[in-house]
């Protein structure tokens, strides 16, 4: 081990003490982050590599046993799971936004790939980087940033809809805007809003948003029917923004394919906004 590792171990050590009530046993805990730490060391999620890249436990006995036992519940000491881990990690990052008077939640989806797994439990299906599926998971995952840009983990959710008592991806999400929204609510934490990409263009999630009395941030997905007055004739929402009066104009990078490499190519942007209503029930949003 090199004299500069051992700050990091230390300082992480510290980090997953946060989590020691979980396990109602000291040396399972250890074990827990000798785990975490050797996953980080090897790169990977084999147990084998896992107890010989853990600086905790190297090469000693029946270390990969251990890990074994712990990944598979197979410890009597401790009932830990998955939703114990991801509602402490909510308790925890709510906490650290207590009584904040606005805070940012944005929430996004993301693919756990397995490539290489045949047999894991409920392995689903998603798509890789160039869009063909292989073996993996759907995640769930939110991060509240204070006003001061602070950043904090709030939720993460790995599911598969091959488990038993999956209902459907919608209903992931509304489980997880319930669950933060509570869990942020009670740290009196006032004004939240979801920033949510084009996936969760729904106006189901609209309304399970406005349910709890939060804002919103949707980027567009679907070219919906709206109106710019209330019950006035419909017009479809992306021809009425691109309508809206210029409010200004500013430079980015476009990312672009040239000679199958990757680059990014400045344009010139215009944005534009207006005020417009989504149909039953009617609901008044700004689009920019």
């Amino acid at each position: 081990m090199t004299q500069n590792l051992i700050p990091a171990i230390d300082a992480f050590t510290a980090f997953t003490d946060r989590y020691a009530d979980l396990f109602h046993d000291k040396r399972l805990h250890k074990g827990f982050q000798a785990c975490i730490t050797g996953i980080l060391a090897s790169g990977t999620t084999r147990l084998s590599r896992i107890a010989r890249a853990a600086p905790q436990t190297g090469l000693a006995p029946h270390s990969e046993r251990r890990f074994r036992r712990m990944m598979h519940n197979q410890n009597k000491r401790s009932d830990l799971n998955a939703e114990k881990i991801g509602k402490k990690i909510l308790e925890q990052g709510a906490e650290r936004l207590r009584n904040c008077d606005e805070v940012k939640v944005i929430l996004d989806g993301s693919d756990l790939r397995k490539p290489y797994s045949t047999s894991l439990e409920h392995l689903s299906t998603v798509r890789d980087l160039n869009g063909h599926p292989i073996p993996g998971y759907p995640t769930l995952n939110a991060i509240g940033i204070n006003p001061a840009g602070q950043q904090t983990l709030l939720y993460h959710k790995t599911y598969s809809p091959l488990e038993t008592d999956f209902k459907s991806e919608r209903d992931e999400v509304r489980t997880a805007i319930q669950t933060i929204t509570t869990a942020l609510r009670a740290q009196g934490v006032g004004r939240i809003i979801w920033i949510l990409d084009r996936g969760f263009d729904d106006r189901k999630v609209i309304d399970w948003i406005l349910e709890t009395k939060a804002c919103f941030v949707i980027r567009a997905q679907h070219d919906r029917v709206v109106s710019t007055e209330l019950s006035g004739p419909t017009q479809k929402l992306f021809k009425v923004t691109r309508a809206e009066p210029i409010l200004g104009t500013f430079s980015m990078k476009r990312p672009v394919l040239v000679d199958g490499k990757l680059k990014k190519r400045p344009v010139q942007a215009t944005a534009r906004a207006g005020t417009v209503w989504l149909s039953a029930p009617a609901i008044r949003v700004h689009a920019v």
